[in-house]
C-alpha cells in the first residue's frame, strides 16, 4: 500500500495510498459477499459499510488499514477453495496473505488468522482438503518473510513485550457517547471518527433475524465474539 508513495511522492502518493484501502476493502468486501451468495444491493451495502467502517476510517492513515483491507478477499479465495480446488484459488490465497502480512500491523494479522482459521474448519470436511488452504497461507507468509523476520527480531528486544512501561486502562462508560457526538469533550479525531459506524449499527436487528436459520450467519456471529475476546 506504499508503493504509491515511493512512485509519485508523498503529497500526490499519500493521498493516492489511502484511496487504495478503501477501494480494496470495498472491492474484496463485495467479491466474498458475492461469492456467499447474496444479492448485489447486499454485497454492496455489506462492503461499504466495511470500507466506511469507524474504525477503518479513524485509522486510514495506520498500519491498521492496510492490514485489515485485504481480509476479505482471504475469505474470498478461502470460500472459493472450498468449492473449486484450483491452483488459481491457491494463488489468491498466498496473495491474500502476503498482502496482510505485509501491512505492517501484527494485531490485525493475527486476528485475520483466527478468522481464516475458522473459516477453514468449516468449509472444509476433511483435513487434508483443508491442508491445501493452509499450505497456501503458509506460502504466503513466506513471501512475507523479508519483513516478518526483522518484525521477530525486533519483538524479542521489544521492552514493551515485557510490559515494562507500558499500564492498562479502561475507558469511561460516558466515552460511549462519542457514537452519537464527536465533539464530546475530551475526545480526540479517533475516537470521534468512529461516529460514522452508527450508520451500520441501526442494520444489525435486521440481521439478527437471520440467525436462527442462516448457519453463516451463527457462524460470524461466533466470529465476533471470539475476536471480542481475544483484542
Amino acid at each position: 500500500m506504499n508503493f504509491p508513495i515511493l512512485l509519485f511522492g508523498t503529497a500526490a502518493g499519500w493521498n493516492f495510498s489511502l484511496l487504495l484501502r478503501i477501494l480494496v476493502a470495498l472491492g474484496g468486501a463485495f467479491l466474498w459477499l458475492r461469492e456467499l451468495g447474496r444479492s448485489r444491493f447486499a454485497a454492496t451495502l455489506g462492503a461499504v459499510g466495511f470500507s466506511l467502517s469507524g474504525p477503518f476510517i479513524a485509522w486510514l492513515e495506520h498500519t491498521h488499514s492496510a492490514t485489515a483491507a485485504p481480509i476479505p478477499l482471504l475469505l474470498y479465495f478461502i470460500s472459493r477453495l472450498s468449492r473449486e480446488p484450483t491452483g488459481k484459488n491457491i494463488a489468491g490465497i498466498a496473495f491474500s496473505t502476503w498482502f496482510i502480512l505485509v501491512g505492517g500491523h501484527p494485531e490485525t494479522a493475527l486476528l485475520a488468522a483466527m478468522i481464516a482459521l475458522g473459516l477453514v474448519c468449516v468449509r472444509f470436511p476433511t483435513a487434508g482438503k483443508g491442508a491445501r488452504a493452509v499450505g497456501a497461507a503458509i506460502l504466503g507468509a513466506g513471501l512475507a518473510s523479508p519483513f516478518l523476520f526483522p518484525f521477530l527480531e525486533y519483538y524479542s528486544l521489544s521492552e514493551a513485550r515485557l510490559g515494562i512501561a507500558r499500564h492498562g486502562f479502561t475507558l469511561p462508560a460516558r466515552d460511549l457517547l462519542r457514537f452519537l457526538d464527536p465533539k464530546l469533550a475530551g475526545s480526540n479525531p479517533i475516537e470521534g471518527a468512529a461516529t460514522v459506524s452508527i450508520a451500520v449499527l441501526l442494520l444489525v436487528p435486521f440481521g439478527l433475524a437471520r440467525i436462527r436459520t442462516d448457519r453463516d450467519s451463527k457462524f460470524w456471529c461466533g466470529v465476533i465474539f471470539v475476536t471480542a475476546l481475544v483484542a
